[in-house]
């Protein structure tokens, strides 16, 4: 979850499952991952591959919303306080910081 917003206004833990909270807010900077699929308040995708692009992670899924499918490529990277960013492009030096919810 991306800011310091209280992770029960955007999450719903209920035994051994994490779910966006109902209704769900589209909007919200947040994503699900279990296994190997990645999770979003808008679509569903499957983590197709991962592979090192510098000290970044590429991740290349297949997601799928309402309207339609494609393929989207994401650059990640695990910090060392625990939380990961997101990068909008190899140039993007500043990337947007997410931070683990858990129960």
């Amino acid at each position: 979850m991306q800011g310091s917003g209280d992770c029960t206004d955007v999450y719903s833990f209920a035994r051994k499952e994490t779910s966006f909270k109902k209704p769900i807010d589209i909007f919200a900077p947040a994503f699900i991952i279990s296994g190997s699929r990645l999770k979003t308040p808008q679509a569903t995708c499957r983590i197709k591959s991962v592979n090192a692009a510098g000290e970044r992670q590429r991740l290349v899924l297949g997601c799928a919303n309402a309207i339609s499918a494609s393929e989207v490529r994401v650059l990640m990277s695990a910090q060392p306080d625990g939380t990961l960013k997101r990068y909008f492009n190899e140039q993007d030096t500043m990337g947007t910081q997410y931070r683990r919810c858990s129960r």
